[in-house]
């Protein structure tokens, strides 16, 4: 008796699809109180497809802390942005598998003292297409600026927010600061240009 042959359906290929993915930084870090704060946001497709088309494109969404003053912006290689309601609004009409583009937004930030101030991004494609995108855990990007009084100096003497330590008091935010000072008498010795550093 022959032996029975089932059959199964070949697996369907999958589609390629497009996966969005955003980081953001700010720069400096630390950054003085009422002083220039960069953010840079880089938008990447890292799937196999396009995202993106000229009546449905990328959207990117930074929306500003209210201790943040936008001054400018610029969006590369392509794209456009408008900047309205204290966020930053960006289009990208296509990007391709591999393909990346930059947002970067300067402005001045300013707050009653020593603090931590968040500032978060989305990207997204339309909702029409949404579908379309593997994963949109890596859709949203925070990046944290501690806003200082005294900046560090040569990064020996500082003064940082560290609400872990001990006598630390609530900051404007509800994170707890906490000043350490360091009082440094800093010499230099002509050994391999090595700055030596004494603390009292």
């Amino acid at each position: 008796m022959a032996a029975a042959v089932v059959l199964t359906p070949a697996a369907a290929a999958q589609e390629p699809i497009a996966d969005l993915a955003i980081s953001k930084s700010a720069s400096p870090e630390p950054v003085a109180n009422g002083g220039e704060l960069t953010y840079t946001i880089v938008v990447s497709n890292i799937g196999d497809a396009p995202a993106g088309t000229v009546s449905e494109p990328v959207e990117v969404f930074d929306i500003y802390p209210s201790e943040f003053t936008l001054e400018s912006f610029e969006i590369t290689p392509v794209g456009s942005c408008v900047a309205a309601f204290a966020q930053l609004e960006c289009q990208i009409t296509t990007l391709d598998p591999g393909e990346s583009a930059t947002i970067t937004a300067s402005g001045t930030i300013s707050t009653p003292g020593d603090d931590l101030v968040t500032n978060q991004a989305l990207v997204d494609l339309p909702i029409s297409r949404i579908d379309e995108s593997s994963d949109t855990l890596n859709n949203i990007a925070r990046a944290e600026s501690t806003v200082l009084d005294v900046l560090p100096v040569g990064g020996v003497s500082r003064e940082v927010a560290a609400g872990a330590l001990p006598g630390g008091s609530a900051g404007s935010n509800g994170v707890a600061i906490a000043v350490v000072t360091a009082l440094v008498v800093a010499s230099t010795a002509l050994a391999g240009g090595v700055l030596y550093a004494r603390r009292r």
